[in-house]
């Protein structure tokens, strides 16, 4: 795990990463970003990566339960957004760990799937692939150094 972690940062050192970028699609072409969700096929673009990351995971289907009040989602933004607010003033230290664990989890998910599809589609006209996927990376490096130091 150690040789990965120390790989990663490399990758991202040499990319010129620290891993905590936020693109903009305006500086390098005259399109904003598109969510790829035929959903929002006529909806407003997107000026920041960061923005059309927090929206996509409420496409993301996620049938779960709130472990705190057992209230059930569809989607995992709602999800995303209602266990925060639950676990703030119902959970336990401990409950709250593994809700914000799972959290994670499927954030990254989200950002991975959203990178994959504007990868695929060539929906960011104004960043390269290899940015779509250090934004994915600098969050993977977070988790993979709190795995690696135990933390």
């Amino acid at each position: 795990m150690q040789d990965l972690l120390i790989e990663l940062q490399q990758a991202l050192v040499h990319a010129g990463s620290a891993g905590n970028e936020v693109y903009s699609a305006s500086g390098g072409g005259d399109q904003d970003l598109l969510c790829p969700h035929p959903s929002c096929a006529n909806k407003p673009s997107y000026t920041e990566l960061r923005s059309l990351q927090r929206h996509y995971p409420s496409h993301i289907p996620c049938e779960a339960a709130c472990p705190c009040c057992k209230r059930n989602f569809a989607s995992a933004r709602k999800y995303e957004t209602h266990m925060k607010q639950c676990f703030r003033s119902h959970g336990t230290d401990d409950a709250w760990k593994d809700a914000k664990a799972q959290r994670k989890r499927q954030h990254r998910f989200a950002r991975d799937e959203l990178a994959r599809i504007m990868s695929k589609k060539g929906i960011a006209s104004s960043m390269n692939t290899q940015e779509l996927q250090l934004t994915s990376l600098g969050h993977r490096r977070e988790d993979l150094i709190s795995v690696a130091t135990g933390l």
